[in-house]
């Protein structure tokens, strides 16, 4: 599993929900970082965006792209 540091990396989830206190974003961090991280393409993607999550997140047309799947995430991580 990833360490403590790519819980304070999930950037984009931020700038889609709002900001650090909204609770989206961290279940969404809890479970990209978590159960997701646990499967061999969840390792893979939880890798990627620990190194282009905060480029990415500054890119306003990237985030709308990718909003649909972090929803995604959040389904997931609800259903827990």
């Amino acid at each position: 599993q990833a360490g403590a540091t790519s819980y304070a990396k999930c950037l984009i989830a931020a700038a889609i929900y709002g900001g650090w206190d909204d609770p989206r974003t961290s279940l969404v961090r809890s479970y990209i970082f978590g159960d997701f991280s646990t499967t061999w393409y969840g390792r893979i993607l939880a890798r990627l965006y620990e190194k282009t999550g905060e480029r990415i997140s500054k890119i306003p047309i990237l985030v709308r792209l990718l909003t649909p799947l972090f929803n995604l995430a959040l389904r997931k991580a609800q259903e827990k």
